[in-house]
């Protein structure tokens, strides 16, 4: 059994990130239609943050994945593939290797079993295998309540690893006396919890559960969950949030470029003037980007106009003829 569970310990960081530059959305429209027009055939080759551990416990990091082509552009786009499903289709395509692993069949088998921080981190560099590192995005600032646009390298985004990628479950003492494992989660963790329903009387005990392996060194039901203690199930919830973690930091700072007008009155011997002044709005704004959506790949309005130039460019041929 793992030593109980102290203050986890990451691998160094990498340089911060720098800040996404702002573009106009001529330019950003630009940027995209480039980079969908003149995408080539592309393969990038690097390592899992945390890595596959195979059954017979030998860690598997290195890994080489190839740009998305056409059935995977079908995949992305099918509103009726949940984004697990889209997840591991995408990835048991694209992935060409893990370790020494080139057998489709076995790479299909494994990929759900890929820790969620490797799953973020490969969705990353599919995308920069497919189009490139340059991603642009909108954002409305909620301040002055304008549109900017955006551009991030995806290069420069901070990867995290694990510092021990051998370790996957680490005991946690309840004030109890018992003792619960917890899981660094798969993308099997990441389905069982996508399927819990907003509406489940037993939401927060299921979330629970799926990140307990053991309790008491057996398999953890439902039940045992949901007959814990106030204290047992709070200590389970700190725990969680202090799990060691791998993957790719998705968190993206901007600040709005806008410049903002205050209106100001004066009153002089009943005359009113209105004084213009030019203010910078400067609002920083930081959130986490959305990689599980086709417009990470394809900006949405981009991907719009891609398929009507080509629904429109269809040759004669193609066009059905009407009998009269």
């Amino acid at each position: 059994m793992p030593p109980p569970m102290q203050a986890p310990s990451y691998a160094p960081d990498l340089q911060a990130q720098p800040p996404p530059m702002r573009q106009s959305g001529e330019q950003e429209r630009l940027i995209v239609q480039e980079q969908i027009e003149k995408a080539k055939p592309s393969m990038r080759k690097g390592e899992f943050p945390g890595g596959w551990i195979d059954k017979s416990g030998q860690l598997h990091r290195a890994v080489e994945v190839r740009e998305i082509r056409g059935h995977e552009e079908e995949i992305i786009s099918n509103d009726s593939i949940d984004n697990i499903t889209k997840a591991d289709m995408i990835f048991a395509n694209c992935i060409q290797r893990v370790g020494s692993i080139t057998d489709r069949g076995q790479i299909a088998e494994l990929v759900p079993d890929l820790l969620v921080g490797d799953r973020i981190w490969l969705l990353i560099e599919i995308r920069r295998a497919s189009v490139g590192d340059v991603y642009p995005f909108l954002e409305v600032c909620p301040a002055c309540e304008e549109e900017q646009s955006f551009t991030l390298n995806l290069g420069d985004l901070k990867v995290q690893s694990l510092a021990d990628p051998m370790t996957r479950v680490y005991p946690v003492q309840l004030p109890s006396g018992r003792v619960a494992e917890l899981c660094i989660p798969t993308g099997r963790q990441e389905r069982f919890r996508d399927g819990i329903k907003d509406t489940d009387p037993a939401q927060l005990s299921k979330i629970m559960l799926s990140r307990l392996a053991l309790l008491d060194g057996r398999p953890a039901l439902l039940n045992d969950v949901l007959d814990l203690s106030l204290a047992d199930r709070t200590e389970l919830t700190m725990a969680v949030d202090d799990l060691p973690e791998c993957g790719v930091d998705l968190t993206i700072e901007t600040t709005c470029p806008n410049a903002r007008q205050l209106v100001r009155e004066f009153d002089d011997v009943g005359l009113k003037q209105k004084y213009y002044i030019p203010q910078p709005c400067g609002y920083e704004r930081t959130r986490q980007m959305t990689i599980n959506q086709p417009g990470f790949f394809y900006p949405a309005q981009v991907l719009k106009r891609w398929k009507k130039k080509l629904l429109s460019s269809r040759r004669p041929s193609d066009i059905p003829l009407k009998t009269v």
